[in-house]
């Protein structure tokens, strides 16, 4: 199974470089996609396709119409989607523990998307909004071209990690539901970098 990976980023584009630099070193240059709604970045590795789709949105809005819209780029540029297993994530969350992640994409032969699903006191849980964390997930490329059908978020009715949970809950995929809790390497093997880090990655 072939790899794709999908990003988001905001206006740091330190921060997506260097996260670029951590993908293509661990994971052999697989085809990167990434969407923007703040900046447009040049001369970038060839493996990796850019899109500035929009403005800043603000936090949440902004994070969650970049993540679809990076998912959108990959659906109408990959050949054969089903060949491939995606990882998306944030600019700023690098693949830290990569056997517990190709561990997972290895699971996507049974599941649709592999993602972390928050418990507390932030989320209802509702049965059509389910709280994904949207930093970092991984999904089979079977399910890729169903994120077409999903517009542009115009405003936050409920936080985006309800709206990206009614998402995959409306597409009806498998879904192997990680708990999510606070830790330097999380629940799928991603690691959070604080900013002030990122020239040490």
């Amino acid at each position: 199974m072939k790899l794709a990976y999908c990003l988001n980023v905001f206006n740091d584009e330190g921060a997506i470089r260097n996260n670029i630099s951590v993908i293509n070193r661990n994971f052999y240059s697989p085809p990167i996609f990434v969407a923007s709604n703040g900046i447009t970045i040049d001369l970038l590795p060839k493996n990796v396709t850019f899109k500035k789709w929009g403005d800043n949105q603000g936090w949440q809005l902004g994070a969650l119409n970049s993540c679809i819209e990076s998912i959108k780029l990959a659906a109408t540029i990959l050949k054969d989607p089903e060949d491939y297993n995606i990882i998306f994530c944030h600019d700023d969350i690098y693949p830290l523990n990569i056997i517990k992640i190709n561990s997972l994409l290895e699971e996507l032969s049974d599941y649709d998307v592999i993602l972390r699903k928050h418990i507390g006191k932030w989320s209802n849980n509702v049965p059509n909004h389910p709280y994904y964390m949207l930093d970092g997930f991984l999904f089979s490329g079977r399910i890729l071209k169903k994120f077409l059908a999903y517009p542009t978020v115009t405003n936050l009715y409920t936080g985006a990690e309800e709206l990206f949970g009614n998402i995959i809950w409306s597409m009806g995929a498998r879904v192997k539901e990680v708990t999510f809790d606070f830790s330097k390497e999380n629940q799928l093997g991603f690691g959070y970098y604080p900013r002030s880090i990122y020239e040490n990655v």
